[in-house]
């Protein structure tokens, strides 16, 4: 049977929040903050950290306790470092993932722009736009990856940074370091829970949110007790459905919830799988090879890519 109606419920989720702002507005310190409020447990926190260790800087948030956990990507920051980072991550029992930062696997060496512009010296043709094609895919899986984990992820973003010229309280013209468009593939807040962009003056406006209580356009300083909020909301819900193949509980994959997918994989293979169980199922019943870790494939049948030209315009 194809297309069905059900009624609507919300089951339990993993958080999925993009924090992005200028240098020094905070991201990592903030990341760590709501991380610790969502699990009460420095140890079942990890930083996949790209920044030149600069994450253990704030070891001392931890006390005389235990520490977070660090893991180092060096150049080159291929989507592939991320993905066996994350599988580390999940394999060690870790509650909240703290990719920082996702910036790096889009602009700095050997990342998404990185290895567009070898694919166009590849070519026949300097032709830009064909040559995504080879990029669009490394792009989703990484994404695919944050979206289908089942920790709890935290993904900083550097944001292209601009200058303006304001009065302050007593009138006094002040230059204001202003965080502007992330530096990230266009279109990734569309696949978040929600979406904090930093100020210089450590404060979060909500710029994208499917969460009742942090209503866009709201403004916050990250603490613990917003990790705890959101919490909160996160586990209000449905238990999520249990995988048959490998035991984990399912989670959502983009836009269709733990319950969706549960249901897709009832109709196709007639048992409740999640998407990666999903995507070695496909292969084994249909014989069609599937790229490792490319749950996408369990979710729709495979079509034709189109190149995506570059949205960093």
């Amino acid at each position: 049977m194809g297309f069905q109606l059900n009624e609507a419920k919300r089951s339990k989720a993993k958080l999925r929040l993009t924090i992005d702002g200028p240098s020094g507005s905070g991201k990592t310190y903030s990341a760590l903050l709501i991380a610790y409020g969502i699990t009460g447990d420095w140890s079942k926190i990890a930083v996949i950290d790209t920044e030149r260790e600069s994450a253990n800087l704030y070891y001392d948030l931890c006390g005389t306790g235990k520490k977070y956990l660090v893991g180092q990507i060096n150049a080159p920051y291929t989507p592939q470092k991320y993905l066996e980072a994350l599988q580390v991550c999940e394999q060690s029992g870790v509650e909240v993932a703290i990719i920082d930062s996702l910036t790096h696997a889009w602009t700095a060496e050997g990342g998404l722009l990185d290895i567009h512009a070898n694919a166009v010296k590849a070519q026949r043709t300097s032709n830009s736009y064909t040559a995504w094609r080879d990029v669009t895919p490394l792009h989703r899986k990484l994404v695919d990856a944050i979206l289908t984990s089942p920790m709890h992820i935290i993904s900083t973003v550097r944001s292209d940074t601009e200058y303006s010229q304001e009065k302050d309280s007593n009138g006094k013209t002040v230059v204001k370091k202003v965080g502007m468009k992330p530096q990230f593939r266009k279109g990734l807040d569309y696949e978040m829970t929600i979406v904090f962009s930093l100020e210089q003056s450590h404060m979060a406006t909500v710029t994208k949110s499917r969460i009742s209580t942090f209503p866009v356009n709201d403004m916050l300083m990250p603490t613990f007790e917003t990790g705890q909020k959101l919490l909160k909301w996160l586990n209000e819900g449905e238990d999520a459905p249990t995988c048959t193949e490998c035991g984990r509980k399912i989670t959502p994959f983009g836009s269709m919830s733990a319950e969706q997918v549960a249901l897709h994989g009832q109709r196709k293979y007639g048992r409740s799988v999640c998407v990666e169980c999903g995507a070695k199922l496909k292969e084994l019943d249909y014989g069609e090879k599937t790229e490792q870790n490319a749950p996408v494939d369990v979710l729709a049948d495979k079509k034709e890519e189109k190149p995506i030209e570059n949205n960093e315009d």
